[in-house]
């Protein structure tokens, strides 16, 4: 192993290789698909690429699942909001009828 290190075209080879991956590590991602994954959850993002082979399937795959997640979200919140408003008059509710127990009894 020392013998190996010791050479100077491995030397240099081994300091290119790390070179490299570190430069690609700090570039980030140059793919439309890396580019979304770096992105924040945001469910309107597209990929624009039109092509009739596996990468436009996989593209036209990508912009109905994110369209999907949008709307399953969306709903989501919408039914979360619902949920809180039954709670609210049901604790309401709750006062309304202990207050008039209270006054009854």
């Amino acid at each position: 192993m020392d013998d190996f290190l010791d050479r100077p075209f491995s030397r240099r080879r081994t300091v290119g290789v790390v070179f490299f991956i570190v430069r690609q590590a700090s570039i980030g991602p140059c793919s439309p698909v890396g580019r979304i994954q770096s992105m924040p959850r945001n469910f309107n993002t597209q990929i624009a690429l039109r092509k009739n082979d596996e990468f436009g399937e996989l593209a036209d795959a990508f912009n109905h699942m994110a369209i999907s997640l949008k709307e399953s979200k969306e709903r989501l919140l919408h039914e979360g909001e619902i949920r809180l408003e039954l709670e609210r008059s049901l604790r309401h509710s709750d006062k309304m009828a202990t207050s008039a127990n209270s006054l009854q009894g």
